[in-house]
């Protein structure tokens, strides 16, 4: 048990694999945070290079920090020890790789407490190279809402605002802190196998659970670096393997939470958005794998909901490239196919003129 007394308000709870060369900023940006009143929890997932080694030496040095070698399960995984080890009231995530304004938590946790809020949300700094940095705000307008507020503003828009392939809040884990109790209620039924959209199968379920948010909007206090990269890097099929598992958990659980009435259609914009960015990928770097785009196609069609996407496809306001993909599911025909094409290539020369 916990001393009462002693309980920090706060639990940061990073999952470390393999980056020694990014961890110690990372962790350096927690330490000097203008609230002190939190602990720190870094779990190593099986990490291969020198990453256990930084994870010991930080704890040594600073007794608020404690240290979890795991054998490498997955970032979920590695979450879920972290929650089930800590003795804050309110959890907040860092990926190892990024970093954070040294006021961020202060005005988090500060607003919480002010507010009485289950959840707190900031906006972030994006970084994929020094040349290229970018601002990220939300949909939603700066302050508190309460049940009746979230019903009726913030549900209704969750994944989808009306602007394709944009959500009302980011669904990432790390620019929130958000109520224990909250984070164990939504967090221990994802399957550790989930690999793709991990954050959005318990932020979605965080926001549904919560009786009050606050959002700072325009505080930019999270640092994230977007390391992610191509596709292929991950091969189409296994990419589209993480996608089925990622849709079929949502539906269980959109349907389980009793909430399908509220986002079945936000559902279905979200659910074409991580089949087109595929298609797209697919047919634009290999135009004449035939077999790996029927392999694709066929595993796309055989997807929990998109068979009620494809009904509802002429009520759906999409881009061109998407609304062709979509085409291309429904109807793969060798002329669907030429035709998608022709849309793609006409699209890259569009924007280099």
């Amino acid at each position: 048990m916990v001393d009462v007394e002693k309980q920090p308000f706060l639990s940061i709870i990073v999952p470390v694999y393999n980056a020694q060369e990014y961890l110690k900023k990372c962790v350096n940006s927690i330490q000097i945070q203008s609230w002190n009143d939190l602990e720190i929890l870094l779990i190593d997932d099986g990490s291969t290079d020198q990453s256990p080694t930084i994870c010991d030496r930080l704890a040594l040095e600073d007794e608020r920090i404690r240290v979890f070698h795991t054998p490498n399960a997955g970032c979920v995984h590695a979450r879920k020890v972290g929650v089930r080890n800590s003795w804050g009231k309110y959890i907040g995530f860092v990926d190892s790789d990024d970093w954070l304004n040294p006021e961020m938590y202060n005005k988090l946790c500060s607003k919480i407490i002010e507010t009485n809020a289950d959840l707190a949300i900031c906006d972030i700094i994006r970084y994929e190279n020094d040349s290229n940095i970018c601002e990220w705000t939300q949909f939603f307008k700066s302050g508190v809402y309460d049940k009746e507020k979230l019903k009726k503003i913030v549900y209704p828009q969750m994944l989808y605002t009306g602007n394709y392939y944009e959500f009302g809040f980011l669904p990432c884990v790390w620019n929130k802190v958000v109520r224990k109790e909250i984070v164990e209620q939504c967090l221990y039924k994802i399957d550790d196998n989930i690999t793709m959209g991990e954050d959005l199968c318990w932020t979605l379920f965080a926001l549904w659970n919560a009786n009050k948010i606050v959002y700072l909007k325009n505080e930019y206090l999270y640092y994230y670096r977007d390391t992610s990269g191509s596709m292929v890097k991950q091969g189409y099929i296994n990419q589209l393997e993480r996608i089925i598992a990622l849709i079929t958990f949502l539906d269980k659980e959109i349907k389980a939470n009793d909430i399908d009435n509220i986002l079945t259609t936000q559902f279905y914009y979200y659910t074409i958005a991580m089949v087109s960015n595929t298609i797209i990928e697919l047919y634009s770097k290999y135009c004449i794998k035939f077999q790996l785009q029927k392999t694709v196609i066929r595993k796309i069609r055989q997807m929990q909901n998109i068979s009620d996407i494809i009904n509802k496809k002429n009520e759906l306001i999409l881009p061109e490239l998407e609304k062709c993909s979509l085409e291309l599911v429904a109807n793969p025909t060798i002329i669907s196919k030429v035709i998608f094409i022709v849309k793609i290539i006409k699209n890259k020369l569009r924007k280099c003129s």
